[in-house]
């Protein structure tokens, strides 16, 4: 594996960082999902780069795979370059996030208003192109708001887009390895888009964690609506599945959970979401971490197929990291559900 790091105006490559070191993280959780630290000789990465701008320029490593494709794992801008002097030579570590920064710290400076009836799509083009960010992917959406919807002066700019794209349907906000802002339908991924399995080329570590929390889910369920003027209703729900590892019966006690509720009109609507508390925490979460070969590419919740120590199955990436030198493992952690 070789890798360069590009130094970018605009989008274009005006030079390479001599960089001693680079570590790329992605976190699919967090609300800026990508990030990057790089190591550099200050005396030799303005002789690289003579008029280099921590300020607007971009940053880019670029991994070049043993097939010699090129793959940007990022446009990333500086916030924050730390130094250290030394008697040998001097230093600065680049930490960088993907441009989703902009929006993170930033405050609408006027109010945002949006009648009932407008394109979700288009609110979405407008809020990213008024905080400059000029590269967009957006999924093509018939979606409106339902109500009229408005955002004040001083409230942050991505948790509001953020709101907006969750309402639509839609993922929220995630920059690909080259820079481009994607707002992207929610969806159910079935194929394998990476496959780590023992006895490959794909380079599967031997260690690998797996961690599946059962142990606090309810198996009873209260339903509460209490609204001035009305009687109070109440409903119940019961795990009695013997195929679950929750039910009463199986687990030996009972776990109560009571929900206060707001905006359930009758006891028929309330039954139907007591009922549906109940068959969705039949679904836990298996968390797995594991360690392979660097293999770049990787992006927002890719599914990835794990077939190692008897664990066969598909899971929904939510974060990755690697450092860019020889013999360096890319650490992953992995969700699917599970029915328990």
């Amino acid at each position: 594996m070789k890798y360069r790091i590009d130094v970018l105006r605009k989008y274009v490559p005006i030079g390479e960082l001599p960089a001693e070191n680079c570590t790329i993280r992605y976190d699919a959780t967090a609300e800026i999902k990508r990030g990057a630290s790089i190591t550099c000789n200050m005396d030799m990465m303005h002789l690289t780069v003579p008029d280099f701008s921590m300020v607007s320029d971009r940053i880019s490593p670029v991994v070049i795979d043993d097939d010699g494709v090129e793959h940007r794992e990022g446009i990333y801008m500086i916030i924050s370059n730390p130094q250290t002097f030394g008697e040998a030579q001097d230093q600065t570590t680049l930490e960088l996030y993907d441009e989703s920064y902009i929006l993170a710290q930033s405050a609408f400076d006027s109010r945002h208003y949006y009648a009932a009836g407008t394109l979700y799509t288009d609110i979405f083009r407008g809020i990213l192109s008024e905080s400059g960010i000029v590269r967009q992917y957006i999924d093509a959406s018939a979606a409106v708001t339902q109500v009229d919807r408005e955002f004040a002066v001083g409230e942050n700019v991505l948790q509001s887009l953020n709101t907006l794209l969750v309402e639509a349907g839609f993922d929220t906000l995630h920059l690909d390895g080259n820079g481009y802002a994607k707002c992207t339908l929610k969806t159910d991924k079935t194929a394998p888009e990476f496959i780590y399995k023992t006895g490959t080329n794909s380079e599967v570590y031997p260690d690998m964690t797996r961690k599946k929390d059962i142990y606090g889910l309810p198996n009873v369920f209260v339903g509460v609506v209490s609204t001035p003027d009305q009687e109070v209703l109440t409903y119940k729900a019961e795990n009695h599945n013997l195929n679950s590892d929750l039910s009463i019966e199986r687990r030996g006690y009972k776990l109560t959970q009571v929900y206060q509720l707001d905006g359930i009109a009758s006891q028929d609507e309330l039954e139907a979401y007591v009922n549906k508390l109940m068959t969705d925490s039949m679904m836990a979460i298996e968390g797995v971490t594991l360690s392979t070969g660097i293999q770049p590419g990787h992006d927002f919740q890719n599914c990835i197929q794990i077939e190692h120590k008897g664990l066969t199955g598909l899971y929904i990436e939510k974060s990755w990291s690697y450092s860019l030198e020889t013999g360096a493992a890319m650490e992953h952690y992995a969700e699917k559900k599970v029915i328990v």
